[in-house]
Parts: C-alpha cells; sequence; structure tokens
C-alpha cells in the first residue's frame, strides 16, 4: 500500500513527503504535530519539550520544587539540650571511683592484704580457700568492675553524641547499679562516711540516667539523621 502523497509540490514550504497528516509544518515549534493540511491546527507532542515535565514547569513529584523558594522545606537540625553536658559529667562522675579503684586495686593489692577474717572465716575454710585463691577471686572482681566502669563510660559518650540504644541501655544499667547499692547499704550497716559516698553515687548514675530522658532529651534522641 502506497503512503498518500502531499499535492503540493516539494517547492511549497510545507511540502511533507510522508503525507498530508505528519511531520512539522513550516514555522510550525518542535513538540507540535500536525492533525490537519489546514494552517495552524496541530496537537501538542505526547512527550514533553526539553526542560518541561508531563506536569507543568518546576513541578516535583517528590515534593520539592524548580522554582526558587519553593518546595518542601528541610527539617531543622536539632541542637544538643545544654542539660546533657551535665549528664555526661554525672554519669562520668558516677563510673570514675570505680574505674579508679579497680585500676589501683589490680596494680597494688597482694595475698597479704587479704583481711585475717576472710582467712578465717569458717566458709572460706570449710571451701579450702587458700590467700592465694582469695587474692585470684578479688582480682577477678577488680577486673569486672573495670570493665563494667569503662563499658558505662563509652556508652555515656555515645549517648551524649545521640545514640539512643545506648540511653536505653544506660537505663537498665542504672536500675540494676541503683538495686545493689540499696541492698549492699542496707545489709552492710555502713559508716556515715560510706553512705555518704554511696548517696553521692546514687544521685550522680539516677541523675545522669534521668536528664537523658527530659523532653528536650527526647527530642534530641528523635531527631532525622
Amino acid at each position: 500500500m502506497s503512503t498518500p502523497q502531499d499535492p503540493r509540490g516539494e517547492g511549497h514550504p510545507a511540502y511533507n513527503p510522508y503525507g498530508q497528516t505528519g511531520g512539522y509544518r513550516a514555522g510550525q515549534q518542535p513538540g507540535q504535530y500536525a492533525s490537519s493540511p489546514l494552517p495552524g491546527q496541530g496537537y501538542q507532542h505526547p512527550y514533553p519539550a526539553p526542560g518541561q515535565t508531563p506536569y507543568g514547569a518546576g513541578y516535583d513529584p517528590y515534593g520539592g520544587s524548580a522554582q526558587p523558594g519553593w518546595g518542601k522545606a528541610g527539617s531543622e537540625p536539632v541542637k544538643r539540650p545544654g542539660l546533657m553536658v551535665l549528664a555526661l559529667v554525672l554519669m562520668v562522675l558516677a563510673a570514675l571511683p570505680f574505674l579508679v579503684g579497680g585500676v589501683a586495686g589490680l596494680a597494688t593489692i597482694t595475698a597479704a592484704d587479704i583481711p585475717a577474717e576472710v582467712l578465717n572465716d569458717a566458709r572460706v575454710v570449710q571451701a579450702g580457700g587458700t590467700p592465694e585463691l582469695i587474692l585470684q577471686a578479688v582480682q577477678l572482681l577488680l577486673g569486672i568492675m573495670i570493665v563494667v566502669a569503662l563499658v558505662y563510660l563509652l556508652l555515656a559518650v555515645l549517648a551524649f553524641r545521640g545514640r539512643n540504644w545506648a540511653r536505653i541501655v544506660i537505663a537498665v544499667l542504672t536500675v540494676g547499679f541503683v538495686l545493689l547499692l540499696a541492698a549492699g547499704l542496707v545489709s552492710g550497716g555502713a559508716a556515715g562516711g560510706v553512705v555518704g559516698f554511696v548517696a553521692f553515687l546514687l544521685v550522680a548514675t539516677i541523675g545522669g540516667a534521668v536528664i537523658l530522658f527530659l523532653p528536650d532529651s527526647n527530642r534530641f534522641f528523635s531527631r532525622p539523621r
């Protein structure tokens, strides 16, 4: 089947060798095709011209805009609350006594430092405890104390930097630590100086954990990343 030819000659300005209904017209803009041989008629090309979108200039389907000053406003950064500095200081103060005491104990303790009351305790004698075994047990406890203090300090720094999981772990550790101190304080019958020290540790530990869950701190931890 032959393609209908344009009756206008090749010298005609609107000549179309592929028929009268296709191609561009003379003076016609790109993106607009002729639908009839009548001048001034045509239809828009289904594909947008360069720099345009099917929805108009400047449209952004993802919520933005190409127009200056338009578009979805970005989230403003949430600053770290000033009280979180205090929380970090309190948590460091709560961990330092255990860290320093554990390191000093490991460096200086010997079998001669084991109290005679411990060596002569009926339960220790019955279990076959010797000064060397007791020393090893004490060193193990001191090592565990150092590790826990270091982990607590690391969690405090991470929480200060905005890690939400770190403050949750700190809250769990704080509950366990407070229960342990309270039980030791009640059952030990400690002297006034020890009671004051334990009270300081409780205030520092609880205060630091509480600050991490204040409303301003919650906004800081829930900020977009």
